[in-house]
C-alpha cells in the first residue's frame, strides 16, 4: 500500500557520540534508556527525539538524541515510552488536561514475532502550550491510510502541517500516528507506505526539486520493511541534510563518529528489523 501526501547491547546496536550540547543513543534496553534518560536530564539535556523499535527476540529497545538548551530556551516538558495503546490514551489525556502538546508520537510493534503487529507500544515527547505562544495542533494514532489522507487534506486546508509521523503494523495492517500543527514554515511533502524501492525514487526525485527529509520513518508490517518520510525544502544555499538507511549497529556508529567529524548532528533516528539483523536509519543536519 502506497499512500502519498501533498503540501506547498552491547556493539549490536548501542553508542554514544557527545558533542558540545547534544547526545545520541541508539539500540539500548528499556532499563538502559530509562538509566540514560534520568542521568541526562539531571545534567541538564533534553530530549529531542525518541523512537522505540523491536529487537529480533522481540523485546523493546529504543533510539534517542538529546540537547542541552539555551537558558532561553527553557520549557517544561514531558516524554514517556513504553506504553499500551490504554495507557498512552490514558497519558493524552492527562497531559492535554495539563496544557502539554505532542511534538512527537510513535507508534511501534514488540513481542514475539514483532512483525506480526499483534502488539504495539507508544512512545511521545511533549512540551508545555499555554498563553500566546500556544501552537494549535492535533493529533492521531491507529488511523488507515485512507483516513489519514483524508484527515491530511483536511488539516492542510486549515493551515496545519505535518511535525511527526510513524508507522507501524495493527495485525497484517499498516496504521499510522501523526501530529499535525499550525504554524508557517517551507514547502514540504509527506509519503506513507512506500516499499524500498519506491522510498529511493522518492528520496531521489525530491532531492532534484530541492527537498530533503526531516524525518525517516522504517517499520514493519507482515514481515516487510516499509518507508513513510517528512521532507521539506532546503535554499539552495544552505547546508543539506544527509540520510541514510539500512546500516547495521557497526556502520551507523562509524556513521556517527565520520559526521560528527564533518560538524554535523543526527536529528532523526530510527531501528527495525530487515530480515535477520536489525537495521538503523538516520538523518544529520549541520551543527
Amino acid at each position: 500500500m502506497k499512500i502519498t501526501i501533498f503540501s506547498t547491547a552491547s556493539l549490536l546496536a548501542t553508542a554514544a557520540l557527545a558533542g558540545n550540547a547534544w547526545q545520541v543513543r541508539f539500540g539500548l534496553t528499556s532499563s538502559a534508556y530509562q538509566e540514560t534518560f534520568n542521568e541526562l536530564v539531571k545534567d541538564g539535556y533534553r530530549l529531542e527525539y525518541a523512537t522505540g523499535f523491536s529487537d529480533l527476540s522481540g523485546d523493546a529497545r529504543y533510539n534517542a538524541i538529546f540537547e542541552k538548551p539555551s537558558a532561553s530556551d527553557k520549557i517544561a516538558w514531558i516524554a514517556n515510552h513504553g506504553l499500551t495503546p490504554e495507557k498512552y490514551s490514558t497519558a493524552f489525556d492527562d497531559l492535554k488536561d495539563k496544557e502539554y502538546r505532542p511534538l512527537h508520537v510513535q507508534g511501534y510493534n514488540v513481542g514475539k514475532d514483532p512483525t506480526s503487529g499483534k502488539e504495539r507500544r507508544f512512545t511521545s515527547i511533549w512540551h508545555k502550550n499555554s498563553g500566546k505562544g500556544a501552537v494549535a495542533w492535533e493529533e492521531r494514532t491507529d488511523i488507515s491510510g485512507d483516513k489519514f489522507t483524508e484527515l491530511f487534506q483536511q488539516l492542510v486546508e486549515k493551515g496545519y502541517r505535518l511535525r511527526s509521523l510513524s508507522g507501524y503494523a495493527v495485525g497484517s495492517q499498516q496504521r499510522f500516528s501523526g501530529v499535525f500543527e499550525k504554524r508557517a514554515g517551507p514547502a514540504w511533502k509527506a509519503y506513507a507506505g512506500l516499499n524500498g524501492d519506491e522510498y529511493q525514487k522518492k528520496f531521489e526525485d525530491l532531492k532534484k526539486d530541492g527537498f530533503y527529509p526531516v524525518q525517516i520513518v522504517p517499520y514493519n508490517v507482515d514481515g516487510k520493511v516499509w518507508y513513510s518520510g517528512i521532507w521539506e525544502k532546503v535554499d539552495a544555499e544552505a547546508a543539506k541534510p544527509y540520510t541514510r538507511y539500512g546500516l547495521t549497529g557497526p556502520e551507523y556508529q562509524d556513521l556517527l563518529r565520520e559526521w560528527k567529524g564533518k560538524g554535523y548532528r543526527p536529528t532523526s533516528v530510527a531501528g527495525y528489523i530487515d530480515g535477520k539483523t536489525l537495521k538503523y536509519a538516520s538523518i544529520f543536519n549541520k551543527a
